[in-house]
This record gives structure tokens, C-alpha cells and sequence, in this order.
């Protein structure tokens, strides 16, 4: 999976598709949540639950390799102007 979140990190419209893709996935599952729970559906309600959190994960895991990357091109950016 390092290979596909490299690749997600270091093209900037891959980056920008996952994070528009993932903002909509867990805009329609809290909505799909929201209306599962209205009907008293708890077993599904909790799958979508299950799946939602595994897209807020994604998400922040790809947040934190962006984040760790551009600390190493600043580190090494620093490191070329001594």
C-alpha cells in the first residue's frame, strides 16, 4: 500500500481525486447512517458505521504521509542551502 500512497502523495491530481472521492464516500455513507438509523436498521447502521470509519482512516493515513513527505523535501531543502 506505500507504493499506492506514494504515488496518491507525489501526483497532485490523484491526490486531489482520492480526497474529492473520499469526501463524497463519507458524505453519502453519514447520509445513508443518518437514514439507516431513522428506520431502526442497528445491524446495517453499524456496518456503515464500520465502513465510514474505514474511509476516515484512509483519509487521515494519506493526510499523515502527505504531511511526513513534505517534511523530508523541507529537511532536505534546508540541508542543500547549509
Amino acid at each position: 500500500m506505500r507504493v499506492w500512497i506514494a504515488h496518491l502523495i507525489s501526483n497532485s491530481s490523484a491526490h486531489n481525486d482520492f480526497q474529492d472521492w473520499v469526501v463524497g464516500a463519507i458524505r453519502g455513507l453519514n447520509q445513508a447512517l443518518a437514514d439507516t438509523v431513522r428506520t431502526g436498521d442497528m445491524e446495517n447502521a453499524r456496518g456503515i458505521a464500520h465502513e465510514l470509519k474505514v474511509y476516515e482512516d484512509l483519509q487521515k493515513s494519506i493526510k499523515r504521509e502527505t504531511r511526513e513527505q513534505q517534511s523530508q523535501v523541507t529537511y532536505i531543502n534546508a540541508q542543500k542551502g547549509d
